[in-house]
């Protein structure tokens, strides 16, 4: 065993002692850093992710295996090395493997020259570490199973360079084996070649899966099965070789025989290795790839077995390689499901090539089919339960992050029998309308398009008197000038023990977006519930909104993109991450949004789900209605208070009507509760429109609806929460992380603070000299008479001081845009040019120090003689 550690040893040293190795991890640094920042757009994207430039390193890879196992196997060539191995008794098998180890060290060490990066990544954003973790594993996995098949092309060819050129062709060859139009055309010619198959023995489709954090058996398999097969092969050829020079010509053992045949034996049984899933590990950090509790849960309870069909066009030469990878990820899910189910669901994957009776069956199932110079592009799903079925007609890959919920969804709307009813009480065109005849004459917003799938909505009129008892929850969306009798019939719901959610607004803007009489006065885009309120203890002013300067979204306004304090932009330290309605949910936009405070009464619990951060303040709807962003941030005062925007009532309710009002058609009074009941309070209605909520893309006849953050998700889980299915709440918004570079940017924000109010400086003291400006001149053309001369100097010395405020205020401007950019510029200068420096400084040290003991070895050797 020493032996063999020594054997290791010796050739790690002889890679290590190349001359030319500084230069080429220096060289390998510099590029991945090249690739990193500029390949990969890294500041332009914002996402803190590795994922761009870990895309290029197997491609390098093809070219740097080949050369470090040119090293590794010609060790004939070192004087003294096979005299060596014959004294030491080691053989083909412990030589070899010594070889193999001792490369996929050598590769392991570049592989972990990016754990800096990665460092810095982290340091400037949330880097999914696990999903790092599991792409390092796939690339060294990958390098090894590249080092043990140019180690088999050392041994076939006597010559380097034939060698080394021929194991860079082959691997290319190899890893091109996933290419959709390599695909394509071998499935074309031989039709008995699935492309799965194809799919299955592609190295890049198994390092695809590890980089997106997935590791299973047939990655394992594929890369650790493979290299020991190759690694016999190298043993077989080695033996075979040994004999010939021996004997001159060569009469195979039995021994060789029964070693070909295990060597057959291993190899089919790892190719059936790779085909079928039973061990998987998810490493990515929200587990984007595992079944949550909540699905679990769902499928525990399916009562009759489910048949599902991918439509899923992988071999599509033209298919987008964010779609294939969209694709493999629901393939995965889907087996996933069937895995934790296996006796009550069934799994078929179909590749519906252009022209053929697959495409003619997706077509026939309503499938959407994206058009494309070279046929339709297909990718969705069909679920068959009993005489039920249900379809997804396409999976848009920009949805990546609700997967799961939408094949989840589909579970529960085949296990379900008969769907609860959710009454819609609003002065808002949320619920789409229909004529006499049936058609919509306008569409659902996307909130109400998404409780469809679970409830049946009916809409109730805005001076509705009571509520039907077949309705056990109630949504009541910007109840505008509500009526006595309305509020007690809402009253009267909740003491029956009525799911309420509640959304009020001190200014709602999404009226400006319908013809709504006097929609555009301020003060009469308000909603609160006057009685209600006071008696439950909610104080809520329906005159003042809240900004926030720590949380300003964007805002376009004629086509320009402003920063406004009062389009509210939560993140994830905003929520109550203990609530079960907030637990998975990690980004809101509440545009112009009010604030609640409750009174503490006695059995009543007030728990709050969203608030604003400590540099909110308050500014009156009157006054800010016609304002820019602009003004809106300079008139936004923070006081040091945090707000709370939604929040949860639960507890005993007392009646707010002492008397029954005289003309309410409700037959039965009730004055409290029986049982404990909850109320989910919104102080705005806005982050519900669909321009807050949701992006809509138009593809052929389909609307495809993408979520621009977890809105519509707050509002489906308030309301899963109180009345509906709780298993999907944990699903709805699993994996939504928005891994930007949050880090860089509030250290960037701090940096240019103080700029930005020298430049607020500046700007109001500009505008006070343009108000003395303007009024000189209002004087000049009133009196139409001459300014003394007095006057004149005094304008002079204005206009003078106007203009070098303006230049200081350009100098300021140029500095808060210059910090930052500083900033990234030191990143990117110590990533390309300090650690690569460094690494050639210790390789001419460590050289020089070589030099030096040999000289010294040389003069005690004269001195001797």
């Amino acid at each position: 065993m020493k032996t063999f550690l020594t054997l290791i040893l010796r050739e790690c040293q002889a890679i290590f002692r190349i001359r030319f190795v500084p230069l080429w991890a220096a060289l390998w640094l510099f590029c991945f850093a090249l690739w990193t920042f500029f390949g990969s757009r890294f500041f332009e994207t914002g996402e803190a992710s590795l994922r761009g430039p870990l895309q290029v390193l197997p491609w390098l890879f093809t070219a740097l295996m080949p050369l470090l196992a040119s090293q590794l196997w010609h060790a004939e060539a070192r004087p003294g090395y096979e005299q060596w191995l014959q004294s030491s008794g080691l053989g083909g098998l412990k030589r070899i493997t010594a070889q193999c180890i001792a490369g996929s060290l050598v590769s392991l060490v570049l592989i972990l020259g990016t754990v800096p990066m990665a460092l810095t990544v982290m340091l400037m954003g949330p880097l999914d570490k696990g999903m790092w973790l599991s792409s390092l594993l796939g690339l060294w996995c990958f390098s090894v199973w590249q080092l043990a098949l140019s180690g088999l092309f050392m041994r076939l060819f006597k010559r380097i360079g034939t060698a080394l050129l021929a194991s860079m062709i082959v691997l290319s060859l190899v890893q091109a084996m996933g290419s959709p139009d390599l695909v394509d055309q071998i499935t074309r010619m031989f039709p008995w070649i699935h492309g799965h198959v194809l799919n299955g023995i592609s190295p890049l489709s198994h390092l695809d899966t590890m980089k997106r954090g997935v590791v299973d058996n047939r990655n394992l398999s594929f890369f650790f099965g493979g290299t020991l097969w190759l690694l016999a092969a190298q043993i077989l050829l080695q033996r075979k070789q040994r004999t010939l020079s021996l004997r001159g010509q060569y009469v195979p053992p039995r021994a060789f025989w029964v070693l070909m045949d295990l060597w057959l034996i291993a190899g089919l049984v790892f190719v059936a290795l790779t085909q079928k899933p039973f061990m998987r590990f998810d490493l990515s950090d929200e587990k984007l790839y595992s079944l949550s509790d909540g699905s679990r849960s769902l499928l525990n309870a399916m009562n009759e077995s489910v048949s599902i069909k991918l439509y899923f066009s992988r071999s599509h030469p033209l298919m987008d390689p964010l779609q294939r990878i969209h694709g493999h990820r629901i393939q995965e899910l889907l087996e996933a499901y069937v895995a934790y189910l296996p006796k009550k669901m069934k799994l078929e994957v179909l590749d519906p090539r252009p022209d053929t009776s697959l495409e003619a069956e997706a077509r026939w199932e309503g499938l959407k089919g994206l058009r494309t110079a070279k046929g339709d592009i297909y990718l969705g799903a069909v679920f068959t339960q009993g005489q039920k079925t249900l379809r997804i007609p396409y999976f848009d890959p920009r949805k990546e992050t609700q997967i799961e919920y939408e094949l989840s969804e589909v579970f529960v709307k085949l296990n379900q029998t008969v769907k609860p009813i959710l009454g819609v009480i609003t002065s808002l065109p949320m619920v789409s309308e229909r004529d006499d005849e049936g058609p919509r004459l306008r569409p659902d917003w996307a909130v109400v398009e998404a409780l469809r799938g679970f409830y049946q909505i009916t809409r109730l009129p805005v001076d509705v008197k009571e509520i039907p008892e077949n309705i056990s929850s109630l949504m009541v969306i910007h109840p505008k000038s509500i009526s006595e009798l309305t509020e007690y019939a809402i009253d009267q719901f909740v003491l029956r023990g009525g799911h309420l959610v509640l959304a009020v607004d001190p200014f709602c803007e999404t009226e400006l977006s319908y013809n709504n009489p006097g929609g555009s006065n301020p003060l009469k885009m308000s909603s609160t519930l006057p009685i209600l309120f006071p008696a439950w203890g909610v104080d809520f002013d329906p005159t003042r909104m809240v900004g926030d300067a720590a949380r300003s979204g964007r805002q376009v306004t004629l086509q320009k993109v402003a920063n406004n304090p009062f389009h509210v932009n939560l993140i994830d330290k905003d929520l109550n991450r203990q609530h079960q309605i907030t637990r998975t949910i990690h980004q809101l936009l509440f545009p112009e949004p009010g604030w609640l405070d409750i009174k503490p009464q006695p059995n009543r619990k007030w728990e709050i789900l969203v608030q604003s951060s400590d540099k909110s303040g308050l500014l009156s709807t009157e006054a800010a209605a016609y304002m820019s962003p602009q003004q809106l941030t300079q008139q936004l005062k923070p006081d040091g208070t945090m707000r709370t925007i939604a929040g949860i009532l639960s507890g005993h309710w007392t009646t707010a009507f002492p008397e029954k009002p005289f003309d309410s058609p409700i037959v039965q009074h009730r004055e409290k509760t029986e049982q404990p009941t909850s109320i989910v309070l919104f102080a705005d209605t806005d982050f519900l429109a669909d321009p807050h909520a949701v992006e809509k893309l138009q593809v052929m006849s389909q609307m495809l609806i993408r979520p621009r953050n977890d809105n519509l998700s707050l509002l489906t889980h308030a309301v899963e929460f109180l009345g509906g299915n709780r298993d999907l709440i944990s699903i709805r918004s699993g994996g939504s992380v928005h891994r930007s570079l949050t880090r860089l940017e509030e250290y960037e924000e701090q940096v240019r603070q103080p700029w930005l109010e020298t430049e607020d400086k500046l700007s109001a003291r500009i505008a006070d000299i343009e108000r003395q400006i303007g009024d000189l001149q209002v004087q000049e053309e009133s009196t139409a008479s001459i300014l003394s001369k007095e006057q004149e100097r005094q304008l002079r010395r204005l206009r003078e001081t106007e203009a070098g405020l303006w230049t200081e205020r350009r100098l300021v401007r140029e500095k808060a845009r210059f910090q930052p950019d500083n900033i990234r510029r030191l990143i990117v200068t110590a990533h390309l040019g300090f650690l690569p420096i460094l690494i050639v400084a210790l390789g001419f040290r460590r050289k020089l120090r070589e030099v030096r003991e040999v000289r010294r070895a040389q003069r005690h050797l004269k001195e001797q003689t």
